[in-house]
């Protein structure tokens, strides 16, 4: 998704590790007002929000 916004292309690792290497506790980074619940659409949202700043 975030390459499709950037308009470039990106291969896909289909690999995986035994266990998920970025785990996080879900209190924890809902404590921060980050919602877990976006979907596609609030992703995507948030991407192209990322892409603005970085280009500032």
């Amino acid at each position: 998704m975030a390459a499709e916004l950037l308009g470039i292309e990106a291969g896909i690792d289909l690999s995986s590790p035994p266990l998920p290497q970025n785990s996080f506790r879900k209190a924890a980074v809902e404590s921060l007002g980050v919602k877990l619940d976006r979907g596609h659409a609030g992703i995507r949202a948030v991407l192209e929000e990322l892409i603005g700043a970085m280009g500032e």
